[in-house]
């Protein structure tokens, strides 16, 4: 019996570290196998912390995949395996992995939640490896509800943490972060620089779920600079390596942006079959977060291409989706879009309503953290003009005082010209400060 056991203990042993390789290589069908299998030869040797790490595994993968449901299962049991065992480090990477769950599901209080006990885990059992791990994910948390000055404060504790370790992987997900939320404020030159860098390392170390994120940053960062060639070509390679490895919720992000891509190229048939692939991806994950950046982009395809009621259903749907989460700031992009269809259809009233809940929005606010800020502002000069409202022309100064202090950042000047004058919306801003400031 005690060869057996033994035998059984090896096994699990042995699964357990496939688990983690193939997790740690995107190979997620092979890590839940091997998850499995370490939980069956746990139960015969009676290692309840084994069989928690098998769960955990199972768990993690499925997570991997978008399969919340059945992840927050297998976690759920790992969490009840690992109880009063003392395993404080296995504790700590299930409460890590519950956080990341809910973060998906648009809950991110709760995230915060289970971050925050993970935490105090790690630190009191000294776990500098998770911690980092955790930081990351609490800075996750918050830039997703727009409080990018924490957010960037979590990424970067994380980052030195992780390089101090010399934990690369970790230490690449937290630059990758910090270049995001420089990406959200503008600052395109930096955040391309560490997105580069975390490819870089991710293509070295094997980390193929990693490039996907990456390689999607990266071409979602040529898109906003104008560079439509680039980001086609980054974004179609996320793509491809995203379905080799099965890892859904990252694809639906690609998709998103290659249907603002065609969009903005005016390839209004491409930008709605992307589209409308993002949308089922989200719907069928139950991702909420991604619902509403699939139905922001969707709602351009449809506007793009004319269909403007079909483009007035997915802004209300995407702003439901919003106020649901209280992403706030995030509404103010189907609020801006609700706008332009109003306008289109000459129901000015209705236009100028959406357009004084972003007003009121920017008398405290700004537009951060929104995909196309730029365009919001041009939306709300748009329609008071129409409207002969004398906010016209201060709406317009700010969106030009935006661009240009945007475009200061890019060091690169072919980089600056494509930004000012491939952008249509850039370009009309531009154009627009300049007529009215002549005499």
């Amino acid at each position: 019996l005690a060869n057996s056991l033994s035998d059984s203990q090896k096994r699990a042993e042995v699964a357990l570290r496939r688990a983690h390789l193939a997790e740690a290589t995107g190979d997620f069908p092979a890590a839940i196998a091997a998850g499995k299998s370490a939980i069956e030869f746990s139960r015969a040797s009676g290692e309840r912390c084994s069989e928690a790490a098998g769960f955990r595994l199972w768990g993690g993968a499925l997570l991997r995949q978008g399969n919340y449901d059945g992840a927050r299962s297998a976690l759920d049991r790992a969490l009840d395996l690992i109880g009063d065992t003392g395993d404080r480090n296995e504790e700590t990477t299930i409460l890590l992995n519950q956080g990341t769950v809910s973060t998906h599901q648009g809950d991110y209080r709760a995230a915060q939640d289970w971050f925050e006990r993970a935490l105090g885990i790690a630190q009191e059992a000294g776990d500098a490896m998770g911690e980092g791990s955790i930081l990351n994910n609490l800075g996750s948390a918050h830039y997703h509800l727009g409080e990018y000055a924490s957010a960037r404060s979590y990424f970067e504790r994380s980052f030195l943490l992780c390089q101090q370790i010399g934990h690369r992987m970790s230490e690449c997900n937290a630059l990758g972060n910090v270049a995001t939320v420089s990406a959200e404020q503008g600052d395109y030159a930096n955040a391309r620089t560490g997105y580069e860098e975390a490819l870089h390392v991710r293509r070295e170390i094997g980390d193929t779920r990693g490039q996907c994120l990456t390689l999607n940053n990266l071409g979602k960062i040529s898109c906003d600079v104008g560079d439509y060639t680039k980001a086609r070509s980054f974004l179609e390679e996320a793509l491809c390596l995203c379905r080799q490895i099965g890892v859904k919720p990252i694809e639906g992000a690609v998709l998103v942006n290659l249907t603002m891509l065609f969009h903005l190229a005016g390839d209004h048939e491409s930008a709605h079959d992307s589209g409308k692939q993002a949308l089922c991806i989200a719907e069928e994950l139950g991702e909420q977060h991604m619902l509403g950046y699939a139905l922001d982009s969707i709602g351009h395809a449809f506007e793009g291409a004319g269909k403007q009621e079909e483009a007035a259903a997915a802004y209300r749907r995407a702003l439901q989706a919003r106020r649901e989460l209280g992403q706030d700031v995030l509404a103010l992009e189907a609020a801006a879009g609700l706008a332009r269809v109003s306008l289109t259809q000459e129901k000015r009233e209705e236009a100028l309503e959406q357009v004084e809940q972003i007003l009121c929005h920017l008398q405290t606010g700004t537009l951060e953290g929104t995909s196309q800020p730029l365009e919001i502002y041009l939306t709300c000069y748009h329609v008071l003009r129409v409207n002969h409202d004398s906010r016209s022309q201060d709406t317009l100064a700010k969106a030009y005082s935006l661009l240009q202090e945007r475009a200061s950042k890019i060091d690169d000047p072919e980089i600056r010209h494509s930004f000012l004058e491939r952008v249509a919306a850039h370009r009309e801003i531009v154009h627009e400060y300049g007529q009215g400031s002549q005499p």
